[in-house]
C-alpha cells in the first residue's frame, strides 16, 4: 500500500513538474514573440525617425538605423520651425483640437444624459439615427459644399464643425452606455434635495462620467490633431494651416527627393504634445477604461 502511494506521489510530482515546463514555455514564447513585435513594428520605426532628423539631407536620403556622421539636429529643428512656420500651425492646431473636444464633451455628455435617461420612442429614434453616422463615410464634397454657403470655408471655424459633425455621434454612442449604468436613485434623491435638472446633471451625473470623459477626450485629441484631410479640403492659406498641413510642405516631392531629415523632425516636434498627454494621463486614462469596463 505504502509503495502505491510512493509510486502515484512520484507521478504527480513528474507531471507538476512537466506542466510547470511547459507553462513557462509558453510564457517565455509569448513574450519573445511580443518583445519581436514591438522591436519590429514600433522600436525600430521610432529609432529610424528620431535618428533620421538628426541627419543632414545626404545622410537623411538612405532611411538606415545609423547613426549620423554629421550632426544636424540644430538646423533641421530651426528650418522646421522657421521655414515651416511651426508655432503658428501649432498654435491653430491647438485651437482646433481644444475647441472642438470642449464642445464635444459637454454636447456629447447632455446628449448622452437625454438619451440614457429618456424612454420615449421618438429618442431612441434619433439616438439609433446618430449612432448610424458612425457607419457612414465622410461626405467631403457636400461639407466643403456647406461651409462655402455658410460663409466659412476655409477657416478654423469650418475644421471645428467638421470634426464635431463627424465625431459627436461616436461620443455620444460612448457615453450614452456609460449614463446607462448610472443608478437613478442617485438623480432621483437629488431631486427630493430641491435640485434641478441643470443642477443633477453637473453635480451628481457629470462627477460621475468624469473618467470615460477623460478617456474619451484623448482619443478624440489624437484624432483631430492628426487630422490631415479635413484639413486639407477645408482649410486655406498658410495662417490657417494645423501642423499636418505644415508638414505637406517638407514632404512633397518624388521618394529621392524628398528631405526625410526635416519631415522626420517635424513628426517628433508633432508627437512630443501627445507622448506628454499620455505620459501624464496615463493612470486616469487607465481608470476610465477599467471603470467603463466594469460599469458596461
Amino acid at each position: 500500500m505504502t509503495s502505491r502511494v510512493a509510486v502515484g506521489d512520484k507521478d504527480r510530482q513528474e507531471s507538476g513538474t512537466g506542466a510547470d515546463y511547459a507553462g513557462r514555455l509558453f510564457r517565455w514564447t509569448r513574450f519573445a514573440l511580443l518583445a519581436f513585435v514591438g522591436v519590429v513594428f514600433y522600436l525600430l520605426p521610432l529609432w529610424v525617425v528620431v535618428v533620421t532628423s538628426f541627419k543632414p539631407l545626404g545622410e537623411a536620403i538612405r532611411l538606415d538605423i545609423s547613426l549620423p556622421q554629421d550632426w544636424a539636429i540644430v538646423d533641421n529643428y530651426r528650418t522646421v520651425f522657421i521655414d515651416g512656420r511651426f508655432p503658428l500651425a501649432f498654435a491653430n492646431s491647438l485651437f482646433v483640437t481644444v475647441t472642438s473636444v470642449t464642445i464635444m464633451i459637454v454636447v456629447g455628455s447632455l446628449a448622452a444624459w437625454a438619451f440614457g435617461r429618456s424612454e420615449s420612442r421618438t429618442m431612441t429614434v434619433i439616438y439609433y439615427i446618430t449612432v448610424f453616422s458612425l457607419l457612414l463615410p465622410t461626405a467631403i464634397i457636400p461639407e466643403i459644399f456647406l461651409m462655402q454657403q455658410l460663409g466659412i470655408d476655409g477657416t478654423r471655424l469650418a475644421l471645428i464643425l467638421f470634426h464635431i459633425g463627424t465625431r459627436l455621434g461616436l461620443v455620444i454612442f460612448l457615453l450614452t452606455g456609460f449614463v446607462r449604468t448610472v443608478p437613478k436613485s442617485l438623480e432621483e434623491a437629488a431631486v427630493v434635495d430641491g435640485a434641478s435638472k441643470i443642477q443633477v446633471f453637473y453635480r451628481v451625473v457629470l462627477p460621475l462620467l468624469r473618467p470615460i470623459l477623460f478617456t474619451v477626450g484623448i482619443i478624440l485629441v489624437i484624432f483631430i490633431w492628426n487630422d490631415f484631410f479635413g484639413a486639407l479640403f477645408l482649410l486655406r492659406g498658410q495662417s490657417t494651416q494645423t501642423l499636418p498641413l505644415s508638414l505637406l510642405q517638407f514632404s512633397e516631392g518624388s521618394v529621392r527627393q524628398v528631405p526625410w531629415n526635416l519631415s522626420f523632425a517635424h513628426i517628433v516636434l508633432v508627437s512630443v504634445p501627445l507622448i506628454l498627454v499620455y505620459v501624464f494621463g496615463q493612470k486616469r486614462i487607465l481608470s476610465g477604461l477599467m471603470s467603463g469596463g466594469v460599469k458596461g
